[in-house]
């Protein structure tokens, strides 16, 4: 035997009720991972299957939890069902603040997901009830009540006014992913069209007066998709635009009942375009989610400016029950909303 060894005592614990081995200062103060955990625990204690209980209490250690998240969970985006008619499903956004015009600061959008035909009203403010008077005034007024629409967890959105609106008209809503623009893609990508339009114009602080003509170019651009522009899904043909040179060939004269029944079979036919998922960013759902009684919710709010990268992300709140589970979506005790 080596006289200069060093001799170790270690304790013997019959039934041990973890965590209170565990709690070994060395360990839980610095909480340096389960490999290193069990080299200080090992060396204090010992009992049948030391190792397997330690590597089951590092892994659920809420402290090292709402540290060390290295890999947040990301989910699969989930597809937007197609709308069975024209104006039954609108999203809606709202865009600001922007440069003073004649007195408006903020757009509400209004975008239709089944022919893309698209909406921007002016408002002064951002409040529900200017949001409310917008929406009746631009689009109910021309389209009627959709049956659903779809919009952000905005605070004119989650307010009692706007609420007894939606109840009014008989409209449900769907709520996206808090934080996540990508969920309401649809609208988004109208929003960058029409303020890159918007900008390309001499004066852009004079927007007010520019956007009736904006929405008239963006609605008769042809998409690519389904090689028609928003003006034909809605109305059957092209819209004249401004400097129209040659007229077509005029055509035979139908009356009135004649075009309307040549116009009910050509719109009879179009279908809405299948949502397809452009988005390349890889998603990870740990295993472990899948069958925990509890989970912890971390909002990614965004980032001050002044912080440095990562400063500024939030931990995870405390543990909560989780009351249903139906994938992707996950609803937990104290929240009124489900979280995906």
């Amino acid at each position: 035997m080596d006289p200069t060894a060093q001799q170790r005592h270690s304790a013997a614990v019959p039934q041990p009720p973890l965590p209170a081995p565990a709690q070994d200062p060395p360990a839980s103060v610095a909480h340096p991972g389960t490999r290193a955990t069990q080299r200080l625990v090992c060396a204090r204690y010992v009992w049948p299957g030391i190792r397997a209980d330690i590597r089951t209490w590092t892994r659920s250690c809420l402290a090292c939890q709402r540290a060390k998240t290295t890999r947040h969970t990301r989910a699969p985006l989930a597809p937007f069902l197609a709308p069975g008619a024209r104006f039954a499903k609108v999203h809606l956004d709202i865009v600001g603040p922007l440069p003073p015009s004649r007195g408006y600061r903020y757009l509400l959008t209004c975008v239709d997901r089944y022919t893309r035909w698209p909406e921007a009203a002016p408002m002064p403010d951002m409040s529900s009830a200017s949001v409310c008077a917008a929406f009746l005034s631009t689009w109910m007024s021309r389209f009627g009540a959709p049956a659903e629409i779809v919009t952000d967890r905005g605070r004119q959105f989650e307010a009692s006014v706007f609420s007894g609106l939606l109840a009014l008209l008989g409209t449900s809503r769907l709520r996206t992913t808090a934080y996540h623009p990508a969920s309401n893609g649809l609208i988004e990508r109208f929003h960058r069209q029409l303020k890159a339009a918007l900008t390309a114009y001499e004066d852009p602080t004079h927007w007010a007066d520019h956007l009736p003509l904006v929405l008239l170019g963006i609605r008769s651009a042809v998409k690519t998709d389904f090689a028609a522009s928003a003006a034909e899904m809605v109305y059957g043909s092209a819209l004249r635009l401004p400097g129209h040179v040659f007229d077509p060939m005029p055509e035979a004269s139908l009356s009135q009942p004649d075009f309307l029944a040549r116009l009910r079979s050509t719109l009879s036919r179009l279908r809405p375009l299948p949502v397809r998922d452009c988005s390349s960013r890889p998603f990870y759902v740990p295993k472990d989610l899948l069958n925990a009684s509890h989970v912890g919710y971390a909002s990614p709010r965004p980032r001050h400016p002044c912080c440095p990268p990562g400063a500024a992300f939030p931990t995870p709140s405390s543990p909560s029950r989780l009351l249903g589970r139906s994938p992707p979506r996950l609803r937990r005790r104290g929240s009124r909303c489900s979280a995906t």
